[in-house]
């Protein structure tokens, strides 16, 4: 960089290997999770399989997701919801 103006300009950086990237702002980080409403009516020590009211049960990986038995909302990766129907 040619002077100390320029560099003020740029808040955030991150190393590639050995070279530095400089950005004007930190990167947005997107949240894929979404909740969907919906029941629990089988729980193994693995999964969970869930109905949400307009599709057939089905069987969701604990390690994918979790289940608030309050609200009787399921949240998940979006891809996992896609891949089953849910969305």
């Amino acid at each position: 960089m040619e002077s100390d103006e320029d560099e003020t300009d740029l808040d955030y950086f991150f190393s590639d290997s050995d070279n530095l990237i400089w950005l004007p702002e930190p990167p947005v980080m997107k949240s894929d999770l979404v909740d969907i409403p919906g029941k629990v009516d089988i729980e193994t020590p693995l999964a969970y399989r869930f109905y949400d009211g307009r599709n057939e049960a089905v069987w969701l990986p604990k390690s994918q997701c979790e289940w608030d038995a309050g609200t009787q909302t399921m949240t998940m990766p979006e891809w996992l919801a896609l891949d089953k129907g849910l969305i």
